[in-house]
């Protein structure tokens, strides 16, 4: 996911003046945002737009060595007016387009041109609401699994100059408060841990990612000798990923019937992750119901119906909304947890001693 996302490149500009009190806060905003690491972020101007409707900043955030991959890099397009970010990943769309052009573009020539950088089929519409572009249009977009629509936050700057895919943030709020008043409107259930526990860590994940099994390995240990409670929520890459999708469905049925069996399964198809295939995981899915105790015909009346289908649509838009743009990606207290197994139970236990709350922690 990381890579396919990586061909929408940002196309940098020369740095231009810009005030350094508004750098000062996006670097604050960057810092909360990204995973947790002691490492400073440097925060760099790419681009200072105007348009008729008013401007717009474009800046990468950037932790540690990102080309040799001991780093991260974070695009960061802000809107001064409406006081939002949208973080992501850009890609620049060279000259710009007049403001009048730019619904047309948005709806006939986005679709086609998202399709081509990330696979899959796109629905893109012009907000009805917008007569004339601000600095940032916020876009409505779709796309498509396989098995049911998705939102997926896209924007694009009023002169057509830059197209970004990342969530709206406001730049006046911590991110990780954000992060969690968003949490607290889904419905998620915990698989293990104590469900009255304080904090809840909540993982997106997708079956048939290898740095997924990866990470579940080293640090499944780690959540099960603290006091948290954990969340599966599902964020398979349906277009790098065949059978993922098909997976995420059989684990919310799963859970449905025993919330111990969430993890028991991912066990058993991460113990299969290399081999298998999409014609085979439905076998895998019963394999795992019989051996399991789940009777076939209650497995049958859950398994790629329609509710399951949806909790997965909807964790997948859940993931946009807190930022998620790989996997996997842990967050607890609001914040983006490292995957390092020694800096994730450290930072896990420093917000577990500052009551769940990610910005008190030290």
């Amino acid at each position: 996911m990381r890579k396919r996302l990586a061909l929408l490149g940002l196309f940098l500009f020369a740095q231009s003046a810009f005030p350094q009190s508004d750098l000062e806060a996006i670097k604050r905003f960057a810092t909360a945002y990204m995973p947790a690491n002691p490492q400073p972020v440097q925060v760099t101007l790419a681009a200072n737009g105007t348009t008729p409707g008013g401007p717009y900043q474009v800046l990468t955030a950037m932790r540690g060595d990102p080309k040799n991959g001991q780093g991260e890099v974070l695009t960061l397009v802000v809107d001064p007016q409406a006081g939002t970010v949208n973080a992501g990943f850009a890609l620049g769309l060279g000259q710009g387009i007049p403001g009048d052009q730019l619904p047309f573009f948005a709806e006939s020539t986005l679709p086609q041109l998202l399709a081509q950088g990330m696979g899959g089929s796109f629905r893109v519409r012009w907000p009805s609401l917008v007569s004339k572009p601000g600095g940032v249009v916020q876009l409505s977009v779709t796309y498509s699994t396989g098995y049911g629509w998705v939102r997926m936050p896209v924007a694009i700057t009023g002169d057509g100059k830059f197209l970004v895919i990342g969530e709206s943030w406001p730049l006046n709020k911590d991110p990780r408060h954000v992060r969690r008043e968003r949490l607290s409107e889904a419905k998620l259930t915990p698989d293990f841990g104590d469900p009255k526990a304080k904090l809840v860590v909540v993982e997106f994940s997708d079956m048939q990612c290898p740095a997924c099994k990866r990470a579940w390995g080293e640090l499944k240990p780690i959540l099960h000798k603290l006091p948290v409670a954990h969340v599966s929520a599902h964020f398979p890459l349906v277009n790098a990923h065949p059978w993922a999708f098909r997976a995420a469905v059989a684990a919310v049925c799963f859970g449905q019937k025993n919330r111990a069996l969430v993890p028991a399964f991912k066990d058993f198809m991460f113990s299969q992750q290399a081999d298998m295939k999409l014609e085979a995981v439905d076998d895998a899915v019963f394999a795992f119901a019989s051996q399991s105790g789940v009777e076939e015909t209650s497995l049958r009346a859950c398994y790629m119906r329609e509710s399951a289908v949806q909790t997965v649509l909807d964790h997948l838009a859940l993931g946009y909304r807190m930022g998620v743009m790989g996997t996997p990606s842990y967050f607890a207290g609001g914040e983006h947890l490292p995957l390092e197994p020694k800096a994730f139970q450290q930072r896990l236990t420093a917000i577990i001693q500052a009551g769940g709350i990610a910005e008190k922690a030290q």
